[in-house]
């Protein structure tokens, strides 16, 4: 009786996993957690802003709301 409850849970936990595994890997988060970030660029005026070739506007305006939102925090 013991041997088959924990056989059962195994099924479920292990089908659990599975079903998460292959959402993840099929839902766009994979592409963008996994994808290299080897080619992001420095933002000149905050270090800690990384961005990626062609989103200059974004992160200067990012730059410059940043400071603020971490002094109000």
């Amino acid at each position: 009786m013991k041997n088959r409850k924990s056989r059962v849970l195994t099924i479920i936990f292990g089908s659990i996993t599975l079903i998460f595994l292959v959402w993840f890997f099929l839902s766009p988060y994979s592409t963008v957690l996994l994808k290299s970030k080897s080619h992001f660029i420095q933002h000149p005026l905050n270090e800690i802003i990384l961005y990626e070739p062609g989103a200059e506007e974004y992160a200067d305006s990012i730059a410059l709301y940043l400071p603020r939102a971490i002094e109000r925090v």
